[in-house]
């Protein structure tokens, strides 16, 4: 394992990535990727996170150009799968985000 590498510690697991399955009137909201498919928005940890959820919000909005910003009071769900260091947040998002 990199020592330079971000990452967050949750009851002792080390995660390096979160990302958000945003659900907007009960549908499940993807990405399509011309080259890879189906995609959740999502990434690497960086240095200036404060937790895994800051990750995901932050790496959604830079991958829908600010059309869906989640809020953490509206987290359906929590995530963490340590085989893969990563964590996925299911979040209540408006029609309007």
């Amino acid at each position: 394992m990199k020592k330079d590498r971000a990452r967050i510690v949750v009851d002792g697991r080390t995660y390096f990535a979160a990302g958000v399955l945003p659900v907007c009137n009960g549908m499940c909201c993807v990405m399509i990727s011309t080259n890879r498919g189906l995609e959740l928005p999502g990434g690497k940890v960086e240095l200036f996170d404060k937790d895994l959820f800051d990750t995901a919000q932050r790496e959604t909005v830079e991958e829908t150009n600010g059309l869906c910003k989640p809020q953490k009071n509206n987290v359906l769900q929590e995530i963490y799968d340590w085989r893969f260091k990563y964590a996925l947040f299911v979040v209540k998002v408006d029609k309007s985000q």
